[in-house]
């Protein structure tokens, strides 16, 4: 009979560890943040959307456009990862902003830099309408962008930057562009042709910003860096007729990372200067505006047509059937149906599992991660992650089963995780197991994402103890 229960116990571990992976999967590769299973299709934006940029573009080229530019050229610096609490400490950025304007622009969730550039270049309300959702997608940006307009208007287009980046593979009009020496770069823009679109990219301070954290002395010494560069760049550039417009594509939380939802990864600094752009409010002054303003300014200093993208509206989230946005509850629920005894209702089981569970958090909060997107940006850190999250939530259903003295070979108890499973099932059919929805709930998709591994470890563990054969039966046991 005892071999009996553990071996029960062994396939319902089992079937709970794969019901716990395949509702994971489903929001993680969804993200793209993983590239297989091939078998789930990451999210793409609908067609309805595609419909609606296709008549945004005739009502673009159907608006009416200045006789004459107001700049002859412009320049558009894309600074990877400066904070906007950094960027009011760089010389060069304040000295720009204070002959036009310093503002704040407010970037999308999630706040990766593919997500950025695509906001960006196109003016698209966000990843709903260009689909870039993380770091991880290889396509180009299936959306019309500033690049597409200038080159349909005869401007010429330049991209320059001081490493590798991901912008010629999204936007593959710069994908012939030569390479020219940072210190190069002002007389490059100056010797022409003219009129132009130069987008030039700086991947610092992002990668010592994820190593060392924002305000590190090293990242405080590359932002430095970066900013006499871009002083040099402004000093070498016609400001009367040329414009020059500084942004960052997201900022990071204080260990390093990015990718949530905090303010610290969403609002960066927007610098306009030179022809085209009105004088300066000081540093971070006014209302932060949604990033795809670039876009449209940009195209405006330019006398181009704005991109089809930035004349859209965002569109209204989509909506999940009841079926699919309530399977991740019903699939909960059945795991608790499965395997939670009717003596979880006792008082000091529940304590436990609460305690348990606890222990989890605390785990995780002690490593330095937050409670959101922002640990989950780097394709080495992914399954390191999942791993250590999961021995999070091991420990936590072990100190659990410790504290109820539940020593029954199934590992039911305290850290059946009632309260981990029930987690599950209500933040489930709050947002689903997509991206889609996950855009608009950032911070429930995490917990999802969490609670799953919690019900991972449950199950893991359960399999475990129904497989380990038992011991000599106690004294005086029937």
């Amino acid at each position: 009979m005892r071999l009996g229960k553990r071996a029960r116990a062994a396939v319902v571990g089992v079937a709970v560890m794969l019901v716990a992976s395949g509702l994971e999967l489903g929001l993680v590769r969804s993200f793209e943040f993983l590239p297989f299973p091939k078998a789930i299709e990451p999210w793409r934006p609908g067609e309805e959307t595609r419909a609606a940029l296709a008549a945004a573009r005739e009502e673009s080229r159907a608006l009416p456009r200045p006789e004459r530019a107001p700049a002859r050229g412009l320049t558009l610096v894309i600074v990877d990862g400066m904070r906007l609490d950094v960027s009011r400490e760089m010389p060069s950025l304040l000295a720009l902003g204070e002959r036009g304007r310093f503002d704040t622009a407010r970037a999308d969730f999630p706040s990766f830099s593919k997500t950025s550039y695509a906001t960006i270049l196109t003016g698209a309300p966000g990843p709903r309408v260009h689909g870039f959702l993380s770091n991880y997608r290889r396509e180009a940006v299936p959306v019309e962008s500033l690049v597409d307009v200038a080159r349909e208007a005869g401007v010429h287009t330049r991209y320059l930057t001081d490493g590798l980046s991901w912008i010629p593979r999204m936007f593959p009009a710069f994908a012939d562009t030569p390479t020219v020496d940072v210190g190069r770069w002002a007389e490059t823009i100056a010797a022409g042709p003219h009129p132009h679109l130069t987008v030039v990219y700086f991947g610092e301070p992002d990668h010592t910003a994820h190593a060392h954290g924002p305000r590190s002395p090293q990242a405080l010494e590359v932002s430095r860096r970066i900013d006499a560069h871009i002083g040099r760049l402004a000093a070498g550039l016609d400001l009367e007729r040329e414009a020059l417009v500084v942004v960052s594509d997201h900022g990071h939380v204080d260990r390093g990372g990015h990718g949530g939802h905090e303010e610290e990864c969403l609002l960066v600094p927007a610098i306009f200067c030179g022809a085209g752009f009105g004088k300066g409010r000081g540093a971070g002054a006014g209302e932060p505006f949604p990033l795809r303003d670039i876009a449209r300014a940009s195209a405006d200093a330019l006398g181009l047509r704005p991109p089809a993208g930035a004349l859209l509206r965002l569109p209204r989230p989509p909506r999940l059937s009841p079926l699919w946005n309530g399977l991740p509850a019903l699939l909960a629920l059945a795991a608790v149906a499965a395997y939670v005894r009717v003596r979880l209702v006792r008082p000091r089981t529940l304590a436990a599992a609460a305690l348990g569970i606890a222990a989890f958090f605390g785990l995780f909060a002690l490593r330095g991660y937050p409670f959101s997107w922002s640990c989950i940006n780097e394709d080495a850190h992914i399954p390191l992650f999942a791993a250590e999250i999961v021995a999070f939530a091991a420990a936590g259903h072990l100190l659990g089963s410790l504290l109820a003295r539940d020593r029954g070979p199934s590992g039911h108890g305290p850290t059946a995780l009632a309260l981990a499973v029930a987690l599950a099932a209500a933040l489930g059919a709050v947002c689903g197991p997509t991206a889609a929805t996950a855009l608009d709930f950032p911070q429930v998709a995490f917990l999802y994402h969490l609670s799953l591994a919690l019900l991972f470890a449950k199950g893991l563990i359960a399999a475990a103890a129904g497989l380990v054969r038992p011991g000599p039966a106690p004294s005086g046991a029937a």
